[in-house]
């Protein structure tokens, strides 16, 4: 199993803010009307339930992220069912203070040792710009 950090994050949001909406796959919907134009064509085929999101991963098919563990308001664990690799992604909130709250957290993918010099760079720069973009979310201006 191969594990990839998140980088550690500053969000300008209190901690139980960023929880109800990381925890809730029907709340981060909302978050996808905030993702630049050029990436909106891929969300399209997004699915958003009470306990999961389904998303349609190109040759791959439809990858279901369920929430399977949740410890209020500091962890959040999506686990992926259909992929065809056991994966799944961890998100850890540290409270720095009343409005801002440091976000990290881990991808772990079980992909055979082979192949991991061919996406290890593909993972950590989409990890980055994931890393990036969560700190611009502007949470507490989300209509929930």
């Amino acid at each position: 199993m191969a594990e990839y950090s998140i980088n550690p994050t500053n969000v300008q949001t209190n901690i139980d803010r960023i929880y109800s909406v990381i925890s809730n796959p029907e709340k981060i919907r909302v978050l996808t009307a905030k993702v630049p134009a050029e990436a909106q064509d891929k969300l399209k085929e997004m699915e958003f339930e009470s306990n999961s999101i389904t998303l349609n991963v190109g040759p791959v098919g439809k990858i279901k992220l369920t929430v399977t563990e949740r410890v209020e308001p500091t962890k959040i664990v999506y686990t992926a069912q259909n992929s065809p690799v056991p994966m799944s992604i961890t998100l850890k909130l540290d409270k720095v203070d009343e409005g801002n709250t440091t976000l990290n957290g881990s991808l772990n993918l079980d992909i055979p040792v082979f192949l991991r010099p061919m996406v290890d760079g593909k993972i950590k720069d989409a990890l980055a710009k994931v890393s990036e973009r969560l700190s611009q979310i502007p949470f507490d201006n989300l209509n929930l």
